[in-house]
């Protein structure tokens, strides 16, 4: 019926969603679909998991998929502090 013991065509989406935690992706490709292992793609509606998946999981993922690094919300709070501290530095200096 659904196959489902097939491992082959599963996905293992808690793995995929730490990818798109770490970083945004975005298709190279705009207006077709392309399959990868049985699973099609369509370019112009693809969601961030199936890009994930495509970059991370697919051989030569990057040729299709561009990834854009996340800052986590710790780096940013880091470069403000750090920001901040510089501009009252300078501020002392003058």
């Amino acid at each position: 019926m659904c196959n489902c013991n097939n491992k082959k065509y599963v996905v293992d989406l808690p793995h995929i969603n730490i990818y798109t935690t770490m970083a945004a992706y975005k298709a190279k490709i705009k207006d077709s679909a392309t399959f990868f292992k049985g699973v099609r793609v369509r370019w112009n509606s693809a969601t961030q998991e199936e890009l994930a998946w495509v970059y991370e999981e697919v051989d030569n993922g990057s040729h299709y998929v561009e990834k854009i690094n996340k800052k986590s919300s710790n780096e940013e709070s880091i470069n403000k502090v750090s920001k901040k501290f510089s501009n009252n530095k300078d501020s002392k200096e003058e």
